[in-house]
């Protein structure tokens, strides 16, 4: 299904998400910019989300739990999870979509999600400074982590894994990375499918 967003934050500056729970939504939280007229008066409408600080529990999204889009610059997610994240209408199913600049997921969770984190980019330079830190995916049903270009084609640069718990249950991938700069430190991969390769790394 399409359902409805928990927080859609438009254009706020050090906005402040405390022990939140979303049930059946699209997103639990996801950032945006208003959609004004050039030249418009009404300043105050300008800007995108910033620096802002989110901890929350999303059961069942149907697209992703916590997502930023590419306007989205400093959100921090503090011990923020995320369970059974579905494939919706136009859905990607993620526990975790991250797009935009100096994005810090911080003790989060994923479990039981088709991804636990979609990192990606859909404009030139709109994704950069993705620092996840002691991670955990659990009972993933595809990748653990998904790092991909869908946009512009352009490299992406400055991704970092540091620490984490990443199991899949099914799939063939535990971590996916297409056309990015990734370091990956102290992180614990768990593959609990048959499949007979557990890293995919391209560059197109």
């Amino acid at each position: 299904g399409n359902y409805g967003y928990g927080i859609n934050d438009i254009g706020s500056e050090f906005g402040n998400v405390t022990e939140a729970f979303f049930a059946n939504v699209r997103h639990g939280y996801t950032t945006n910019s208003d959609r004004i007229e050039a030249n418009s008066n009404a300043i105050e409408r300008f800007g995108s989300t910033a620096n802002a600080s989110v901890k929350m529990k999303v059961l069942a999204p149907s697209n992703t739990g916590a997502d930023t889009h590419e306007e989205a610059y400093g959100i921090t997610f503090n011990q923020t999870e995320v369970y059974n994240a579905y494939r919706g209408l136009d859905a990607s199913g993620a526990g975790f979509s991250l797009r935009g600049k100096s994005i810090v997921v911080n003790s989060c969770l994923s479990d039981g999600c088709r991804y636990g984190v979609h990192i990606f980019e859909q404009f030139a330079g709109a994704t950069k400074g993705i620092y996840l830190k002691d991670f955990r995916s659990l009972n993933t049903r595809g990748q653990a982590i998904l790092i991909n270009v869908s946009g512009s084609g352009e490299r992406m640069s400055d991704i970092v894994i540091d620490g984490g718990y990443f199991e899949c249950i099914r799939g063939n991938r535990l971590l996916e990375v297409s056309n990015a700069d990734v370091t990956v430190n102290n992180a614990k991969f768990i593959s609990k499918s048959n499949s007979n390769y557990s890293f995919g790394v391209y560059q197109e």
